[in-house]
C-alpha cells in the first residue's frame, strides 16, 4: 500500500466504465506529495544522525570553549576555531533536523556486513596506532578497506604498505609532524 502525506492512501484516476477512485500499488506519475511507507520510516535516519549530529556540536562547542594557551599571540585564541566547527556542525544538524532528505532503504545483507567491518576497522585503527605504529596500523587498515571496496589481497597489501610509507615520510621527515613509531620500531 502506498501512503501520501496526509496518510490516507495514495489513490489514482483510473477510467472505466464506473470512473471511479482505484488504490494504486505505486505512487501516481508525477505525484511528489507521495511517499511509500517504508521510505517515510527510513526518512528518518536524517532526522536521528541530525540529532546525534546536535549533541556532538553542543558537546564540541563547551569543551572547545574552555581551550586555553599561555603563549597565544592571536587574538581570538585557541578556542575560536573547535567553536567555529562546532557552529558549523550545528547548523548542519539542524538542516537534517528540519528538512531531511528523502527516505533511503537502509542497506541488508553483504552491503550491511561490508559497512560495519569498515566501522569496525577504522574503530580498531584509532586504538592500535600507538601502540602498534603508524606504519603497520594504517598499511593493514588500507588493505582491509580496499578489500572491502572488491580488490584482491594482494594488491591490496601492496597499496597498504606503499600508502602508509609514503605518508610516513610526508608527514615525519617532510613536515615535521611526528607519527607513532610503535613498539615494533622502538617508539
Amino acid at each position: 500500500m502506498v501512503w501520501c502525506r496526509s496518510g490516507a492512501p495514495a489513490r489514482r484516476w483510473t477510467t472505466s466504465l464506473t470512473s471511479r477512485w482505484q488504490s494504486s500499488r505505486s505512487c501516481p506519475a508525477r505525484s511528489a506529495s507521495c511517499k511509500s511507507r517504508r521510505a517515510e520510516v527510513t526518512g528518518m535516519s536524517d532526522r536521528v544522525v541530525g540529532a546525534l549530529l546536535f549533541v556532538l556540536a553542543v558537546a564540541y562547542g563547551v569543551v572547545g570553549r574552555n581551550y586555553q594557551s599561555a603563549f597565544t599571540s592571536d587574538p581570538l585564541g585557541p578556542s575560536a576555531f573547535p567553536q567555529l566547527l562546532a557552529v558549523a556542525l550545528g547548523i548542519t544538524a539542524l538542516v537534517l533536523l528540519f528538512r531531511p532528505g528523502p527516505g533511503v532503504e537502509w542497506p541488508h545483507g553483504l552491503a550491511l556486513v561490508r559497512q560495519i567491518v569498515a566501522v569496525a576497522v577504522l574503530v580498531a585503527y584509532a586504538f592500535v596506532l600507538e601502540p602498534v605504529g603508524f606504519i603497520p596500523a594504517t598499511a593493514a587498515a588500507i588493505a582491509v578497506l580496499a578489500v572491502q571496496l572488491g580488490g584482491r589481497w594482494g594488491p591490496a597489501a601492496v597499496l597498504g604498505v606503499g600508502v602508509s610509507i609514503g605518508l610516513f615520510i610526508l608527514f615525519d621527515p617532510v613536515l615535521g609532524l611526528p607519527l607513532p613509531a610503535g613498539a615494533l620500531f622502538g617508539g
